[in-house]
């Protein structure tokens, strides 16, 4: 079936399209009858949507998480389009290419992953490079490494995204190494490489990224320094080498308020939350312009996580 991408929407044209219901809540009109309030998905991003009439049958058929089919016009509200869905009908997903759904990385996951091979052989320390190797041969691991998001809402919101972050910080993290002699260099790189491994098990990424329920209750940091502590145990890491890794997984974070459980207090951990800010926010910032590209003026609606508007370069 012909699929109309979120990007592509045009104001007060028809829309007859699958999408992923990425939202759906039952709300009241001011005069009390029901409507349903919609988020609307795919690949290229989120659209707001409404439904005023066939309410009940909408929402007991369809779920988040569910692929429809809505019908309906494409109106303008608050300065961005909104879809006044006329009918939503749920679909299975063997009706679907599913690739369409979900946002990927533009960048080949295959080629990323041997990068990420080669910078592990790079690591000179022989049991920082074990406990990589440890890692990242194991299938369970890479296999989810390569699909998972970075995050749910703020940066790197693709499958292949925390790859794709990953290797952003190596990258910066090679630079401050040779720039500054005091960063040791494979421990660095170890700490770039391990520091979100817990977002793997943290969220669930098969059709709309959500928090597992181990991910609610624990947080990516703790999952890492729990996992990472057990594997330096069975390898026999040296206790003081063993406490600098598990310190750059749990203060990356930076502050307590940012739910970091301490504060960077050495030169790897403190570079490593520097990096991992600016590589976040800079594709924070891509991502806001790029939504807003086609918006007029000269500023990007509000940005939520950096709590401004961002001016947009000619």
């Amino acid at each position: 079936m012909e699929k109309a991408y979120v990007r592509d929407l045009i104001v007060d044209s028809h829309v007859d399209s699958p999408f992923l219901v990425a939202a759906i809540e039952v709300a009241k009109k001011r005069n009390g009858e029901d409507f349903l309030k919609l988020t609307l998905a795919d690949r290229t991003g989120e659209v707001r949507a409404v439904m005023w009439d066939d309410v009940r049958e909408a929402a007991d058929t369809v779920s988040p998480g569910d692929y429809a089919q809505a019908t309906g016009k494409v109106a303008l509200y608050q300065e961005r389009p909104q879809v006044v869905v006329s009918r939503l009908r749920r679909l299975e997903p063997d009706q679907l290419d599913e690739a369409d759904f979900v946002p990927a990385s533009g960048k080949n996951v295959g080629e990323m992953w041997s990068e990420l091979e080669k910078v592990i052989a790079s690591v000179g320390r022989p049991e920082l490079r074990r406990l990589l190797e440890d890692v990242f041969s194991d299938e369970g691991v890479a296999e989810r490494f390569r699909r998972a998001p970075a995050a749910k809402h703020h940066h790197h919101v693709f499958r292949g995204g925390l790859l794709e972050h990953t290797l952003s910080l190596v990258r910066l993290g090679e630079f401050v190494a040779g720039h500054y002699p005091l960063v040791d260099r494979d421990l660095l790189l170890a700490g770039v490489l391990l520091h979100d491994l817990g977002k793997i098990s943290e969220l669930r990424y098969e059709r709309e990224f959500e928090y597992s329920d181990e991910g609610r209750l624990v947080g990516h940091i703790v999952m890492a320094a729990a996992d990472l502590d057990g594997r330096m145990r069975k390898l026999s890491f040296p206790d003081a080498l063993r406490a600098r890794v598990l310190h750059m997984v749990v203060s990356h974070h930076g502050l307590e308020e940012f739910g970091s459980p301490r504060k960077p207090m050495t030169p790897e951990a403190i570079a490593l939350h520097h990096l991992d800010m600016l590589d976040s926010r800079l594709e924070i910032a891509r991502a806001a312009i790029e939504r807003d590209a086609d918006r007029d003026g000269s500023f990007t609606d509000w940005v939520r996580s950096l709590e401004r508007p961002l001016y947009k370069a000619d």
